[in-house]
């Protein structure tokens, strides 16, 4: 019987692996910590961290990067392995990720979904046949307005897979921007040797020949755009 820390508990991926987690014959959920305790859980909920003493195989973290300095340091003291999947992480977070690891296990993914890691093997496949062919690569996502990171760790993610798939071609990358009005964040990889054109509305398809749009889900989608030549 794995025995699970719930961090961020009461949230909505909180919610959705406690649900999962009470189906399992072979894992539970023995604490979660959040910053109140709503009283729809199962197990104890705890509002200060520190005051968590239970005994756990793992901890599940699905909270903020406000949460992740705290977090960090609470289960290297307890020498308490953690599946991170917070996102939105500045440089001095992802740097104490790092040095976290060297003392306890830490398993951190911008995503945890088969699709959007299929999506990044697809990618990177795809932009280095395409990419030297002269297409544009664009990584749009859409959400809704109380997401708090933007971009998000998952077009940071597709645009870090993007990056190594093309850096080595010494092709051009690359522009983050957000689009405000319609909430989108806007990672363009402009690796064909075309100048960008102006910022496009998000959601509007640059008009080019030959585009071709991977899509995962309803809120990432990254277009490969191709010249009339290729």
């Amino acid at each position: 019987m794995v025995k699970i820390i719930m961090h961020g508990c009461n949230g909505h991926m909180g919610q959705v692996i406690s649900g999962l987690v009470e189906k399992d014959p072979d894992a539970e959920i023995v604490a979660g910590i959040d910053v109140a305790d709503q009283g729809k859980n199962s197990y104890p909920v705890y509002t200060n961290m520190e005051e968590c003493q239970v005994e756990a195989d793992a901890l599940i973290d699905f909270s903020s990067a406000k949460a992740t300095d705290a977090l960090l340091a609470y289960c290297e003291k307890r020498h308490l392995p953690v599946v991170l999947c917070t996102t939105g992480l500045s440089e001095e977070q992802l740097a104490k990720v790092e040095e976290t690891a060297r003392n306890v296990a830490v398993l951190k993914s911008a995503n945890m979904s088969l699709g959007i890691n299929t999506l990044m093997k697809l990618l990177q496949d795809a932009a280095k046949v395409l990419a030297t062919a002269g297409f544009d690569i664009e990584v749009v996502e859409k959400h809704h307005r109380l997401k708090l990171d933007a971009p998000s760790g998952t077009a940071l993610a597709l645009a870090d897979t993007l990056a190594l798939a093309v850096l080595p071609l010494r092709l051009k990358l690359l522009d983050v921007g957000r689009v405000p009005q319609h909430d989108a964040a806007q990672l363009h990889g402009w690796v064909g040797g075309i100048d960008p054109a102006p910022e496009p509305v998000a959601g509007q398809q640059r008009q080019k020949a030959g585009v071709v749009d991977v899509v995962m889900g309803r809120q990432h989608t990254v277009d490969l755009a191709g010249g009339h030549g290729s």
